[in-house]
């Protein structure tokens, strides 16, 4: 076992990622992304492939941090949290699915639960392969992630934007007012949602910060389009940390779904 290092994942619909964490000098040593076409069929044959072939994953850490991207997800205030009513918070908005399980988690930095849906086979391949694993969803770490975030507008607003989909928080004076979820086809679909939720939520343009944390690059189109709009900025590297030199060389705006969980862990 390795007990100076961590292994840190974030599993979404078109990417595996993980980083190895070095606990004694604080130090992200390296990064890697393997690159997954969603189809339900190839998806858990795909992250087999992955767990049982890639020489880091296959060490022994003392703990696993792993972060999913559920396709569905809700918050809960605390003092209306009842666990034996999980599954019926997710049944209000979704569908039940037989081939996926209910699992809660407590906010690190607010008074609410993050309640999410997750696939059974997939749960029990993780847990089988990686030592310790302690799983949560992108919702639940975006909303912890956004809160520790400095408040520099009273309005601030932390966006994860992927392939086809992106997440939006909203942070109103330090407290969490809002989540959610879109799927995207076009660029004029996500700057449709995206715009949409500012107009809805009614955040003044002179009182507010739009973080950006994506795998693409800044002058990538979506971002070209949503400048047009309103005026964003690309997150950088927690300042907590020390980064090896390959991450170094990428972006500062990138791999924070897998920064932000030593944060919020």
């Amino acid at each position: 076992m390795i007990n100076d290092l961590k292994l840190i994942i974030h599993l979404d619909s078109h990417a595996f990622s993980y980083s190895i964490f070095n606990t004694n000098n604080n130090c992200f040593e390296k990064v890697n992304t393997y690159s997954i076409e969603y189809d339900k069929k190839k998806f858990l044959k795909d992250v087999a492939i992955i767990l049982n072939t890639d020489s880091d994953i296959q060490q022994t850490y003392k703990t696993t941090l792993c972060v999913i991207d559920s396709e569905t997800s809700t918050f809960i205030p605390e003092v209306l949290f009842d666990e034996k009513k999980i599954n019926n918070y997710l049944h209000f908005t979704s569908e039940k699915d037989s081939s996926c399980e209910a699992k809660y988690i407590k906010q690190q930095f607010s008074d609410c639960y993050s309640i999410f849906n997750i696939n059974k086979q997939l749960v029990s391949l993780l847990t089988s392969k990686l030592n310790s694993i302690k799983i949560k969803n992108t919702g639940s770490l975006l909303v912890d992630y956004a809160i520790s975030l400095k408040q520099l507008a009273s309005y601030q607003i932390l966006t994860q934007v992927n392939k086809n989909n992106f997440h939006i928080i909203l942070i109103q004076n330090g407290k969490f007012k809002f989540y959610n979820k879109f799927r995207f086809h076009t660029a004029e679909d996500f700057l449709y949602y995206f715009m949409n939720c500012i107009y809805t939520l009614s955040i003044p343009s002179n009182n507010r910060k739009i973080w950006i944390m994506s795998e693409f690059d800044t002058n990538h189109k979506l971002f070209e389009k949503l400048k047009k709009y309103t005026k964003v900025s690309f997150i950088e590297r927690p300042e907590n940390f020390l980064y090896g030199d390959s991450i170094m060389e990428k972006a500062s705006h990138k791999y924070h779904n897998l920064f932000s969980q030593l944060i919020c862990e």
